[in-house]
């Protein structure tokens, strides 16, 4: 199994499962970060220890167990491993944007549409401010979103190569649920809970 590399966003292209790397086409790109086809690197089978499955995937697999077809967002330093996840799951569709605000109004188009929730997603900090305007026109016509956003690592949070905030402001009827994934010796549990009760909690309806 030949693997190669994206230097940019370490994304993982496989010739098992998506083809000979070297009859792409020049201008091909990497899907998560867009990167040109010179930016991957062949890995060396010795070192690259396969992972079956990631907390990643096992959010993306919630999601999917909700109703959520749909993510809208941009990739960054902090999503890269749930756009990775996205991108393994058939039963999800990613569509990236320019803006985060994009994101947030297009989810908020697919739940006053439809009626069930689909993801604008972007990293801490400004990335999640930017989704407060399309979240504020969900709120405001009762559509269901569900926006995530992530944190970096905590012992990375107050370097100065990452923007962090614990907290953005929250206009009322957005409901807010936090739950954090700690270092490897902390035990964190992922509780499925139906977005129903969540957003059955503040003015936004199904």
């Amino acid at each position: 199994m030949v693997e190669f590399r994206c230097t940019v966003c370490n994304y993982i292209y496989t010739e098992v499962r998506e083809g000979e790397f070297d009859s792409l086409p020049e201008d091909w790109r990497c899907p998560v970060c867009n990167a040109l086809k010179s930016a991957f690197v062949r890995l060396n089978p010795e070192f690259h220890e396969k992972i079956d499955k990631t907390v990643s995937d096992v959010f993306v697999a919630q999601l999917v167990e909700w109703g959520v077809r749909y993510v809208f967002g941009i990739p960054g330093t902090s999503t890269l491993g749930l756009v990775d996840a996205l991108r393994r799951n058939r039963s999800i569709r990613y569509i990236q944007v320019r803006h985060e605000a994009s994101a947030a109004f297009m989810a908020s188009a697919i739940g006053k549409l439809t009626g069930h929730p689909a993801v604008c997603m972007a990293v801490a900090g400004p990335g999640a401010s930017n989704l407060t305007t399309g979240l504020m026109d969900a709120a405001l016509d009762k559509a269901p979103v569900i926006a995530v956003t992530v944190p970096v690592p905590s012992g990375k949070a107050y370097l100065t190569l990452f923007v962090t905030s614990s907290l953005i402001m929250r206009p009322r009827g957005i409901a807010v649920s936090i739950s954090g994934f700690m270092s490897s010796t902390s035990i964190t549990f992922l509780i499925p809970v139906p977005w129903e009760m969540i957003i059955s909690s503040t003015s936004l309806s199904t």
